[in-house]
């Protein structure tokens, strides 16, 4: 380097030298790119010969600098900053490529390195778990899967929709080789990979029951000719002598408007309604009075009077609808796949499809409706 710049400026001395060999590293960018431009600069401000010299070696000095630029990395030259990002960046790439490893990770990412002591560590780890692949239970899943989903589908009375079995099948496949990756040493190996994949399909069935019953559900909201059906039927509490009145029916509409003391009348009145099965004077009563706020157990009178989540008010304000729809999007948006539900997000996962809601458009439809009956 120092040479090429004296060939260009052979009348420069020595610190006129050193001062154009510590700009290549002291400026800006990159010290390749630094090096060429300097060099350029030096050929046309010099003279004659220099430029001369200069456009005489360009096309082998752009040949030269080009291979310099694209040569890979020495691992001892990588940082250990650089290190952990490549580790970092090729760990969720694996995830996708679980029957791939590092040597074609760097080679389809065009990794300006060939490899390091902790890359091919990590990646012989992780490829541990490739013999899942291989055994039945990896190969029938997609059969399996679908049998299950006929099943289910033909007891409860819906269809599946194919790209949800897809992305399970896909979170299924992810999670059996990451299993196979803890256990590939044990001489069981085979056995409790059977039993892990017995246990993900139980977490299929229960995933699929539940998408099953929010989708039988439909979320709208009740016409002026249902209301008034609701209406006549529950005020005449049945027919003749067996007809059964309720003291809560004859409060006020607004629920804003009643006091403690009606609540408790109507919270009463309407576990005896459910327990006598006294179905039109529950409807009233849910469509007329609501909820004060929010309960994941006032789905049950739901359920039994036939309503649905568009009919009744379930919450007391905006603040508190906000708080459940925010609360219900964070579990759907983890939801995705097989991913890990904790317990705590299974409970809130059994909530929202008690109320029909099972992705980000139902629930979009159950806040809508709600906000309309807040009115």
């Amino acid at each position: 380097m120092l040479n090429s710049f004296q060939m260009l400026r052979p009348e420069a001395d020595d610190a006129t030298i050193s001062e154009m060999f510590d700009k290549v590293f002291s400026g800006s960018g990159d010290p390749l790119q630094n090096y060429s431009s300097l060099l350029r600069e030096t050929a046309v401000n010099g003279t004659d010969a220099s430029a001369d010299l200069y456009n005489g070696s360009r096309n082998k000095l752009d040949y030269i600098l080009n291979n310099y630029a694209n040569r890979p990395l020495s691992p001892i030259a990588l940082t250990a900053k650089r290190k952990k990002r490549a580790i970092e960046e090729f760990t969720a790439w694996y995830q996708n490529n679980p029957e791939k490893d590092y040597r074609d990770w760097v080679s389809e990412t065009s990794q300006p390195f060939k490899k390091f002591t902790e890359l091919t560590t990590l990646s012989n780890e992780l490829s541990k778990g490739g013999f899942v692949r291989g055994t039945l239970e990896f190969k029938n899943l997609s059969t399996d899967l679908n049998k299950l989903a006929s099943k289910l589908g033909d007891t409860l009375e819906v269809e599946f929709n194919g790209s949800i079995l897809t992305t399970i099948q896909s979170s299924i496949e992810k999670e059996l080789v990451s299993y196979g990756q803890t256990v590939a040493d044990d001489p069981k190996s085979l056995e409790l990979v059977a039993k892990k994949r017995e246990s993900l399909f139980t977490d299929v069935q229960e995933r699929l029951k539940g998408l099953a019953v929010a989708q039988n559900m439909t979320i709208d909201g009740l016409s002026e000719v249902r209301k008034n059906e609701i209406d006549n039927a529950g005020a005449k509490g049945g027919m003749g002598r067996k007809a059964v009145r309720y003291n809560s029916l004859k409060l006020g509409k607004r629920a804003a408007q009643l006091a403690p003391k009606d609540w408790s009348m109507i919270t009463s009145e309407r576990s005896e309604m459910l327990s006598n099965k006294h179905l039109p004077q529950l409807q009233l009563s849910l469509t007329r009075h609501g909820f004060t706020s929010y309960s994941p157990s006032n789905a049950k009178f739901l359920t039994a009077s036939g309503l649905d989540s568009g009919d009744v008010s379930l919450v007391g304000n905006d603040l508190e609808l906000n708080n459940i729809a925010a609360r219900f999007g964070e579990v759907i948006e983890a939801d995705t796949g097989l991913n890990t539900l904790t317990d705590d997000q299974k409970k809130i996962r059994a909530e929202y499809q008690a109320l029909g809601i099972y992705d980000r458009n139902t629930l979009a439809q159950f806040a809508r409706l709600q906000i309309s009956l807040l009115k």
